[in-house]
């Protein structure tokens, strides 16, 4: 007995409800993937940052050495 035209939407919307659910899955996962990319990149710009003051101060302490001993010889 064949089946009644009824039951063929009914099928049809289940399998693209799972076809979304599936598909919505593999988005959470790359969302979680970019998140922790994400958070990797913030901590090597934080690191960058923190080198860069750490330089900024060398050289000024540098240059206030160096002015100090040009400064007493004139």
């Amino acid at each position: 007995m064949p089946k009644s035209n009824y039951s063929l939407p009914h099928e049809k919307i289940q399998r693209e409800l799972a076809t979304i659910k599936v598909e919505v899955n593999h988005i959470k996962k790359q969302v979680k993937d970019l998140s922790t990319e994400q958070k990797k990149l913030s901590a090597y710009a934080n690191m960058g940052k923190g080198g860069l003051k750490v330089l900024i101060w060398v050289g000024y302490i540098i240059a206030g050495v160096i002015g100090f001993f040009v400064g007493h010889k004139i």
